[in-house]
Order: C-alpha cells, then sequence, then structure tokens
C-alpha cells in the first residue's frame, strides 16, 4: 500500500485516529501536532473505555527500534520513559499537564505503540521491552497495527494485580540519555525572509496575518508555516501546510491542503497544481495571489 504523505508517520496518525474515534470510541484530548505540544514524547493523548492512552505512531516498527541506545534518538523505550517521567515528576511543559489531568491512579496509564508495518523482530522486542518494563514502572500496553482500512491489536499487556495509587507516589523513572538528530526549527522570521528572497513574501505575510484573523492554530515547521482549522465538530479537521523552499515569484508560494469533507476535490481547491509534498498532501497547489491565499483560507476555515 502507497502512502500519500511525505511525512510517513502523520499517513498513519492521521487515518488511524480518525479511525479510532469512530469506530472504538478514543477521544483524542492532544495530539502531538498541537502548539502547545509539538516536541512531545508522543503522538496522542487520549481516553477510551475509561482509561487514559499514550499513543506513539510509527510508520514502521523494525529490529533496533525499540530498545534504548544511548548512542542513538528516539527509540521507542525512551519515549515511554520520558513520558512516564514527565507524568510522574510534574513536569510543566509539553503534553504532561494534559496526561494528569485526564489520569486516574486507580488504573494506570496504558502506553499505545501504533505502527503501519512490523518486522517479526521488531514486535518481538517491543513486547519484550514492554512486558518488563511495565512491572518497573507500572503502566499497561497495547500493540496496535494500522493496516490501511483498520486497527487490529498484535498485544495486551495488563498488570495484575493492579498497582495501587500510593505506588505511583514512590516510583522513579531512569532518564535514557539519547543523541538527538533533529535541526531545529526555524523560527517564523527566518521564514519570512526565506519567502521574500523568493518573490513570495506578500502572500506569506497576508497567509500568515489572515489565518491567525480566522482563527487557525498555528505552527511553524522546518520547510514552513502549518495552519489547522477547527472543523464543524469542534475538531481541527482541516490543515494547510506552506512550503517555502518550493515556492517562487514564477510559480507562486507551494500550500499543501489535507481535508476530511466528503465531496471536496482538488479542482476545488484556489490555484495551479503543484508537486505534492508535505505531511498534509491530499492535494498541494500554487497561490500566486492575495486573492487566492483569501479563498483557500476561507474555504478551510470551516
Amino acid at each position: 500500500m502507497t502512502l500519500p504523505f511525505a511525512n510517513r508517520e502523520l499517513a498513519v496518525q492521521f487515518p488511524a485516529i480518525a479511525w479510532l474515534k469512530n469506530y472504538w470510541g478514543y477521544e483524542e484530548v492532544k495530539s502531538g501536532e498541537d502548539d502547545d505540544t509539538l516536541g512531545s514524547p508522543i503522538d496522542s493523548l487520549g481516553l477510551m473505555g475509561g482509561r487514559t492512552l499514550l499513543v506513539e505512531v510509527k510508520r514502521a516498527v523494525c529490529g533496533g527500534m525499540v530498545r534504548h541506545n544511548p548512542t542513538g534518538s528516539g527509540s521507542i523505550e525512551g519515549k515511554v520513559a520520558r513520558t512516564l517521567k514527565g507524568l510522574h515528576e510534574g513536569s510543566t511543559g509539553l503534553i504532561f499537564p494534559a496526561i494528569r489531568s485526564t489520569w486516574k491512579p486507580s488504573r494506570p496509564p496504558v502506553f499505545v505503540l501504533l505502527a503501519h508495518d512490523y518486522t517479526e523482530r521488531g514486535l518481538q522486542e517491543a513486547t519484550d521491552i514492554f512486558q518488563r518494563r511495565a512491572s518497573e514502572w507500572l503502566f499497561d500496553y497495547r500493540i496496535w497495527q494500522w493496516t490501511g482500512s483498520g486497527v487490529e491489536k498484535r498485544a495486551v499487556g495488563e498488570l495484575n494485580p493492579t498497582p495501587g495509587c500510593d505506588e505511583y507516589g514512590g516510583l522513579r523513572i531512569p532518564i535514557l540519555p539519547e543523541r538527538s538528530n533533529r535541526r531545529k526549527t526555524p523560527p517564523l522570521q527566518e521564514h519570512r525572509e526565506e519567502a521574500n528572497a523568493r518573490g513570495v513574501g506578500h502572500i506569506f505575510d497576508y497567509t500568515v496575518g489572515r489565518a491567525d484573523e480566522l482563527g487557525y492554530m498555528r505552527s511553524t515547521t522546518r520547510s514552513g508555516i502549518r495552519l489547522r482549522a477547527m472543523g464543524p465538530n469542534g475538531l481541527r479537521e482541516n490543515a494547510i501546510g506552506i512550503y517555502i523552499k518550493s515556492s517562487s515569484r514564477e510559480l507562486g508560494m507551494n500550500f499543501g491542503f489535507y481535508w476530511k469533507r466528503i465531496g471536496l476535490r482538488e479542482e476545488h481547491l484556489a490555484g495551479c497544481p503543484a508537486p505534492k509534498i508535505g505531511p498534509l498532501n491530499i492535494a498541494n497547489r500554487y497561490i500566486s495571489t492575495i486573492d487566492e491565499a483569501e479563498i483557500a483560507l476561507g474555504m478551510f476555515a470551516i
């Protein structure tokens, strides 16, 4: 199955979380893509069946990705440790306050690993490490697979007996340091300067200002900015990505569109076809005028 996203983890996260909401009653409290949670160790926080779920999403889980390695980066074991440490030791930033506001110590938090593909070794390592760490760090776990049409259960772990509320008070999660290979996200001003240099600064400035007026949630990315709009059900279902480095005076600014509206097709969008890049790319369009930017922002703001 080909996933039509440049960011392949979001290609799993977006449809899988939507499916969980529709079919399993998952209630998302926070997404790791929200402005105030960017950089969080998990991708989604939610409630399901009275339990607090901490969801980490991967395109694929292979051998060597799960176990902590101090010379590597982004291990799943490290994400579990960082999440639970932030929960139990009172971290005040990112997604941790939201976790504490939803979790009740009468039941352990549930760490969920959700991936599109598992190798045999990757699945075995995930199961082995979760089994060992669950009893040490007091959490239940689920290993789920997104098939492209639904979520299937691969492994389930439940502590028995359930820990008492007082046991969490003395819990100490170790720091698992890892090397970071992530580049720092450029600030908005740097993107503005890049847009000016490419001859689309006027469209960039209009888009940023107008998006704020229309209530979009705005965040910067390495390639530009991301705008998320409130949908009719109170969820941020529509999104626009702005890709500065693939924009030019001659072509316009590259907008990437993600939507859930039934019946909306690429030909309904403003502008001209552009290369499909970025995590939101059901379709990409070159927006070359302020009027086209206004049409695009107005269409996706509701």
